[in-house]
């Protein structure tokens, strides 16, 4: 596949393609299913390794300006963004992030975690925690 000022690779089942846009915007990540061939979503940034020993799963982040339009009707003024828990093959949930104060600039510049919790790093020194339990997503604090 070829996109304009892109790059691709293969990581596990998914083959991932990232568009590095002109200006100062964020890169748009695509997330294909190398099984079926099909979008499974889009993020702007890049999803990071969840899995257990059994399965492979991801979590995924997308800030609300880049949601599509359903999620932005979802209560935007209260949410920042969402956080989806992926397979190889689909996305498995889907998680509203609430937006904990007024004037925090909604956007990430960092998240970690493991097969159990994932943190979101705000500017402003924001920190949200996800719990990942029995394929759910479910904000922490």
């Amino acid at each position: 596949m070829k996109i304009a000022r892109s790059s691709s690779k293969i990581v596990n089942d998914l083959y991932v393609v990232t568009q590095n846009p002109c200006c100062e915007s964020e890169p748009v990540v695509y997330y294909y299913s190398i099984t079926s061939g099909k979008l499974i979503k889009r993020f702007n940034r890049e999803i990071i390794d969840v899995s257990t020993k059994k399965t492979h799963k991801y979590f995924g982040y997308i800030n609300l300006q880049y949601a599509d339009i359903a999620d932005k009707k979802n209560d935007s003024h209260k949410i920042a963004g969402f956080g989806y828990l992926i397979s190889d093959t689909s996305i498995i949930t889907k998680v509203g992030i609430p937006l904990r104060l007024k004037d925090i600039y909604p956007y990430i510049h960092k998240i970690d975690g493991d097969s159990e919790t994932v943190r979101l790093h705000y500017y402003g020194d924001v920190i949200i925690q996800l719990g990942i339990k029995n394929d759910s997503l479910i904000v922490k604090n």
